[in-house]
């Protein structure tokens, strides 16, 4: 049987999903894209339970080096830390795929 991964959702992450889903809903006018959206990157997260070291590792910018690890869904990035002896996974933001990941910060 594999291992399963605690996830928890940090608060900038919960806000970059919180973002992602107003800006398809309110600025695109697309209510339904943005439900799917928002149920895609939380099945995706929550697909992080089993394997979660499967996925390959953030280098870029700041990040490089960090233990940071990057899947994606549709044009979201999402970015997290694997603490193997806790059994944790941690995500940290949700980020547009599409934006310059070297103008935003890492936590240490």
């Amino acid at each position: 049987m594999p291992r399963r991964y605690r996830v928890v959702i940090l608060d900038r992450a919960r806000r970059d999903i919180e973002n992602a889903f107003g800006y398809i809903f309110f600025e695109l006018s697309n209510p339904i894209a943005a439900y799917a959206t928002y149920d895609g990157i939380i099945s995706k997260i929550r697909s992080l339970e089993t394997f979660p070291s499967g996925y390959s590792t953030l280098d870029i910018g700041p990040w490089s080096g960090m233990g940071y690890r990057k899947v994606h869904y549709k044009n979201y990035t999402i970015i997290y830390k694997v603490d193997e002896t806790k059994e944790l996974v941690v995500i940290t933001n949700v980020i547009y795929s599409h934006r310059d990941f070297s103008a935003i910060r890492p936590l240490p």
